[in-house]
């Protein structure tokens, strides 16, 4: 019998067993004479004769057409007129901010030109570049006071977080 059962099982679990086959195997877990081998397999068959005792309330086919029957939700004329007035707004919105909303372009800053001035004495260049050089010496020094105080604010930082 044993043997039999394991054999059943193996078919059972690779879905090849007839009704009849499934019947005997409920009816060998079912009972309580079961193998020790194969008591894991026991609470399987039992659940399945179990859950084929429960049955329904004789008004469950009433309760559950009332359910789905008496849930249909009605959606008033006005709601509907609400909607479509929103949606009727956002495209005026919309389309008088396409309209209406002057193009922004980005204002172009003035360009400098440069003075080019063209010397034919080289004593007279060399005083030109002189100049010039030394407008550029002062505007770095100026850029660079400022750098040393920025440096010496966040030296003063650093001394207070050390």
């Amino acid at each position: 019998m044993k043997n039999s059962i394991h054999q059943l099982l193996e078919k059972y679990f690779e879905g090849q067993t007839s009704v009849e086959e499934e019947n005997r195997l409920k009816a060998y877990f079912q009972g309580g004479n079961v193998d020790e081998s194969l008591k894991p397999y026991a609470p399987l068959f039992q659940y399945f004769g179990a859950e084929k005792q429960v049955a329904l309330p004789d008004d469950f086919d009433d309760k559950l057409l009332e359910k789905i029957g008496g849930g249909a939700k009605v959606v008033s004329l006005r709601t509907r007129n609400r909607i479509w007035m929103r949606i009727a707004a956002a495209v005026v919105l919309l389309i008088g901010a396409i309209m209406f909303i002057p193009k922004i372009q980005p204002v172009e800053a003035p360009r400098k030109s440069a003075k080019i001035i063209v010397v034919e004495d080289p004593d007279e260049a060399y005083e030109v570049t002189k100049q010039a050089l030394e407008l550029l010496a002062l505007k770095l020094n100026k850029g660079s006071k400022k750098a040393a105080k920025e440096v010496s604010k966040v030296e003063k930082l650093n001394a207070v977080f050390k």
